[in-house]
């Protein structure tokens, strides 16, 4: 279903309105990618070929330092940063979780460079208003869950743990109802 493997992205170009709602070229990039990683990565568990083709196209993304965040997401909230924020995480989840799974295919030397990678851009990530200043936002959970499958990924505890935080945090933040106010309170774009 994948006529051309997923180049690496290196635009950080998301329109300045909110593409959640509404399709850019750019998140239609980042929704292909995330849908190559998590397929291929599920094939790789059983065929020798995907695992190749996911190792390679993994590894050209980090040899490339593709999903260049950090410092868009450090100028500042507005549309553009809100949905690079949230589709950058998208991507990288998908990438991490079936590089968790995949982890053997790669080399030692290669553990270390693609950890490295997907470290810098949690880190980048974390280091937001919407993970500092927020507990209770859909988008807070998709980094709790990024957070959680990373520390599998790379054995790291602390990472683990702190999404297992985000998800208490959330638990304890529902009402009677089952349902979150910062969440409910956007009616269709709650939880999504």
């Amino acid at each position: 279903d994948f006529p051309d493997l997923p180049k690496p992205i290196l635009s950080d170009a998301f329109p300045n309105r909110y593409t959640g709602a509404m399709a850019s070229e750019l998140s239609a990039q980042h929704d292909y990618a995330a849908e190559f990683f998590m397929e291929w990565g599920a094939a790789a568990l059983v065929r020798e070929d995907a695992a190749n083709t996911f190792k390679q196209v993994l590894l050209k993304w980090v040899e490339q330092d593709a999903l260049p965040i950090k410092q868009v997401l450090k100028r500042g909230s507005n549309n553009k940063t809100h949905a690079l924020f949230y589709f950058s995480q998208v991507t990288l989840l998908s990438i991490t979780v079936n590089y968790a799974h995949n982890k053997a295919v790669f080399s030692s030397e290669e553990r270390s460079k693609v950890e490295n990678w997907i470290a810098s851009r949690i880190d980048a990530i974390a280091d937001t208003p919407w993970v500092q200043e927020v507990d209770l936002d859909n988008k807070k959970y998709l980094f709790g869950s990024l957070q959680m499958a990373f520390g599998i990924a790379a054995g790291n505890k602390r990472r683990f743990d702190y999404g297992v935080d985000v998800y208490k945090r959330a638990i304890s933040g529902l009402r009677d109802d089952g349902s979150l106010v910062g969440d409910s309170e956007r009616w269709g774009s709650a939880i999504h």
